[in-house]
């Protein structure tokens, strides 16, 4: 029997990034600088070389011994980086599964700063020389500080709330929806990173007949496919930031006539 990959080797995250090339290291540094300064210039920069992604999970700095992991866009939404965060965003980086609601980012955020903790604590035994124990103390109380500034974001909610969105039927199954932003105040506050359609049978919403996450932020209108067509069909929509959803707001026209015959109010 073959069983030559029962000797596969397993790399820890501290492994590859040793394995990491040195460039992409430069450039995955620069780009969390320039996040944790909200400068997007330097971050557009980056990403403009084909070595750093904008959805690539980072293994550096802070984010090497993280149990879980952070990507661009987790830090920049953690550091209110809004700037960055939108350019992230438009160079296709989106929530992952790991940091996808606001329970999981806490989580995220103090399982760092205890395996923080638990470092400082470590290194008081093993390592001999002061030079050193000042320099990885040094660097720990860094990491411990940006960690902190995800905290405070945490705990002050940020929502947005829509305007009326438009909506159109594009099929017998599909409709195209263009959502509004009640206040551009609100953009300089908080970053949509979804949307949540629901429909109805009933202009009341007494119940959901379906409902779906939409991801693709960066546009200016989604699509909502697979609709049960044959059917009058009220929809709603409300924009998730990193910690919660805003008002749902029912689109314009009020109902959808899902069928080739196209939109009626």
């Amino acid at each position: 029997m073959d069983t030559h990959w029962l000797a596969k080797p397993v790399w820890s995250r501290s492994i590859a990034i040793g394995r990491m090339d040195r460039v992409v290291v430069r450039r995955e540094r620069s780009a969390i600088i320039a996040i944790e300064n909200d400068d997007a210039d330097p971050l557009k920069v980056a990403l403009a070389k084909e070595s750093l992604q904008a959805h690539a999970i980072v293994n550096n700095g802070a984010f090497t011994h993280t149990e879980t992991s952070f990507t661009l866009l987790d830090i920049a939404l953690l550091l209110n980086a809004h700037k960055c965060a939108q350019v992230l965003i438009a160079n296709g980086a989106r929530e992952t599964r790991a940091q996808n609601c606001l329970a999981l980012r806490r989580k995220a955020v103090e399982e760092a700063i205890n395996g923080i903790e638990e470092r400082r604590v470590a290194i008081k035994g093993a390592v001999s020389s002061t030079k050193e124990y000042e320099r990885q103390t040094k660097h720990l109380k860094a990491h411990r500080a940006l960690f902190g500034r995800m905290e405070r974001t945490l705990a002050s909610p940020q929502r947005i709330n829509l305007r009326a969105s438009k909506i159109e039927a594009s099929s017998a199954r599909t409709v195209l929806i263009t959502p509004e932003i009640a206040s551009s105040v609100q953009l300089s506050q908080a970053v949509i990173v979804k949307y949540k359609v629901e429909w109805s049978n009933t202009k009341t919403f007494d119940e959901i007949a379906g409902s779906r996450v939409i991801t693709e932020v960066d546009k200016p209108a989604f699509e909502v496919k697979d609709i049960d067509a044959g059917q009058y069909v009220f929809f709603r929509v409300s924009a998730g930031t990193i910690h919660d959803y805003g008002e749902a707001v029912k689109c314009t026209p009020a109902v959808v006539e899902m069928s080739y015959l196209g939109l009626r109010q």
